[in-house]
């Protein structure tokens, strides 16, 4: 399959992505993560082939600093609506979230690759998400649960519908 070319690469740079800054002594600074989302049909955004329950798979690299993190992601999606179509999706994003114990807040800036079996493939154009969730300690790891809203202008956030919330879950390790 073309998409592990594409993955095991993305996934490689982001392990191998840890900065070279040094921080103080048992501050966690980097974490990895593995986890999923489950897509909607999006009411306004209408070139993201999504349809209600297809699931994407993510894994990402974040680092940490005292008020939160940068989050490096790219999630797949290897089954989009019937799958007669749309053969898979790649949705790379960088978000930025703020996190005040387990409460975490973010905004992010991602584009998808839609290969689609009629037209070819091609990126959608740059759209955004707001995140709300709750990140629950259990040692080394972490477990995550996010809300986000995904929109493609700013000015498009009074066309908010409670339906176009998606939501995720990972399980991250921290070092």
């Amino acid at each position: 399959m073309k998409t592990k070319f594409i993955l095991i690469p993305l996934v490689s740079l982001m392990l191998l992505a840890q900065p070279f800054h040094s921080q103080a002594a048992g501050q966690k600074k980097s974490a990895i993560g593995l986890g999923a989302r489950s897509q909607v049909k999006h009411s306004v955004m209408k070139d993201l082939p999504f349809e209600d329950g297809d699931i994407t798979y993510t894994a990402s690299y974040e680092y940490h600093d005292a008020a939160g993190y940068w989050q490096l992601m790219v999630g797949y999606t290897p089954d989009v609506g019937d799958g007669d179509v749309i053969d898979y999706v790649i949705t790379p994003q960088l978000n930025l979230i703020i996190q005040d114990k387990i409460f975490l807040a973010g905004t992010g800036i991602l584009g998808s690759y839609i290969s689609d079996k009629e037209t070819g493939s091609d990126w959608t154009d740059v759209y955004w998400q707001l995140m709300l969730g709750l990140e629950i300690p259990v040692g080394p790891l972490s477990i995550e649960a996010m809300a986000s809203y995904q929109f493609d202008k700013w000015g498009n956030l009074s066309d908010f519908e409670f339906d176009d919330i998606t939501y995720g879950g990972s399980l991250k390790f921290y070092f």
